[in-house]
């Protein structure tokens, strides 16, 4: 700690400043970071303008917004960037590979030499044809064509990994979540008076940001951007424009930090959709948080990657995890297009808890464990504002899950092995049931005909 000379009214006085100029204990490692998993174009897009940091043919401020409904990954994609920065420094720096330079699909190609393959970039340089290799994968009929990566981060993850035995870090993170009662301190910095009445200066997340930007690629989340009102984010302004500075008043005498915009990566989040009381944005906050992606719950574009994810953190096996994501994902439309009042739609991280409490509730002997657990862990924990839906989305979960059996496995301890029958209601009788095949009335079960309104049944 050192300490700096303030001037009040004439007088000389000191402050002592709480400043360390190591930002490790901000970097994370692959083991505190959850990658962002979501493999369409648009984290393609943002990783891809965000490693421009180490180009040194551009001179630009990589700043994004990211819009979703509560629980879809926004701030997990915010650490993944972090982390992806991290990887892309050390194959640049280590391994003399130009990342920034190769296209997604070329970086796709290089992750199965590497990896694959076991070859390494000299090889992958000495293609003639690149991209009509890229067009010969994509284009095979066989599981060839899997071999590619299913995105940019995914490719980088791979190598890196293949490439070096060792733990990577990410850049300098700083966190920055954002309420109704943030103010200027808590951004910026303020004056903490001891016990014994001397004065230290605490420099605030976006101060700190700033100055770890002065030597290094630095990332600084902005969660919950529009949950704060206008006038608490004033003194954001100059950190997000081409000045990228802060000025330190309350005790500072209006000290001056300027960060790098050349290095300071800058990603703020935002909820959107019904339920939630957020603050509308103004044009100047509209301009200062540029490029402005949309992403969505994880299960809905990619359902087979929610269900690994479920399988990887919680005790439940393939087909269960496979069951609660479609569970899931029709609540989700319901809250999506209108067919309900439902205000949410529901988060991946409440699909691993929900597995998690079925779990507890099977290991004591619970009847029904998947459908109680759902009913306490989803219908209870989201949606008890509104007794409709509660009831709708404890219904929904009831008719998809009912009398699942499931029992105790070596290393797993669920072993779901079960067909199950659907309505589809083809004649619009207004119809909707499934159930295990062999709990399913005889009609279903040997004629694929519901017994209640004639229609088709299919298995799920």
């Amino acid at each position: 700690m050192k300490e700096e000379k303030k001037i009040t009214g004439g007088e000389e006085s000191k402050m002592k400043v709480e400043r360390n100029d190591n930002w490790e204990e901000n970097c994370k490692t692959k083991d505190e970071v959850t990658f962002f998993i979501q493999t369409d174009e648009e984290y393609d897009e943002i990783l891809g303008k965000a490693q421009l940091v180490f180009d040194e043919k551009v001179d630009i401020q990589p700043v994004f917004r990211i819009t979703g409904p509560c629980g879809c990954g926004k701030t997990t994609l915010a650490y993944s960037l972090s982390l992806d920065l991290g990887l892309i420094e050390d194959l640049i720096k280590k391994s003399d590979i130009p990342i920034c330079d190769l296209t997604t699909d070329e970086l796709k190609l290089l992750h199965k030499y590497i990896v694959d393959e076991g070859k390494d970039y000299k090889d992958f340089k000495n293609i003639s044809n690149p991209e009509k290799e890229i067009e010969k994968y994509k284009s095979d009929e066989s599981d060839e064509k899997d071999d590619l990566a299913h995105s940019r981060g995914e490719a980088i993850r791979e190598i890196h990994a293949e490439l070096f035995d060792e733990t990577p870090k990410s850049k300098p993170i700083f966190d920055v979540t954002m309420s109704h009662a943030t103010n200027a301190a808590d951004l910026i910095g303020f004056p903490s008076v001891s016990d014994n009445g001397s004065t230290t200066w605490i420099d605030g997340k976006v101060t700190k940001a700033l100055r770890s930007s002065q030597k290094d690629v630095t990332v600084l989340a902005l969660d919950e951007v529009s949950r704060s009102p206008t006038n608490a984010k004033d003194e954001l302004y100059d950190a997000l424009d081409g000045r990228v500075q802060v000025s330190l008043d309350g005790g500072r005498g209006g000290e001056i930090i300027k960060g790098d915009p050349t290095n300071l990566v800058v990603v703020s989040m935002m909820n959107k959709g019904k339920g939630h009381h957020v603050e509308r944005l103004d044009f100047a906050e509209k301009r200062r948080l540029e490029d402005t992606y949309e992403i969505t719950f994880l299960g809905e574009n990619y359902p087979d990657k929610e269900i690994d994810l479920i399988v990887e953190k919680t005790p439940a096996d393939e087909t269960l995890a496979h069951h609660m994501v479609n569970t899931a994902n029709e609540l989700r439309e319901m809250y999506k297009n209108g067919d309900s009042n439902l205000s949410y739609g529901i988060p991946t991280g409440r699909l691993i808890g929900w597995a998690n409490s079925a779990y507890s509730n099977h290991k004591i002997g619970i009847d029904n464990p998947v459908v109680k657990a759902g009913k306490s862990a989803v219908a209870n924990a989201m949606f008890d504002h509104d007794d409709s839906e509660m009831k709708e989305v404890e219904s929904t979960i009831s008719k998809n899950l009912q009398d699942i059996p499931f029992e105790a496995g070596e290393d797993k301890s669920w072993r779901l092995n079960v067909v199950r029958l659907k309505c589809t209601d083809s004649k619009s009788k207004g119809c909707s049931w499934s159930s295990p095949k062999e709990n399913a009335p005889d009609m279903a079960k040997n004629f694929y005909t519901c017994p209640e309104c004639d229609g088709e049944v299919i298995e799920e």
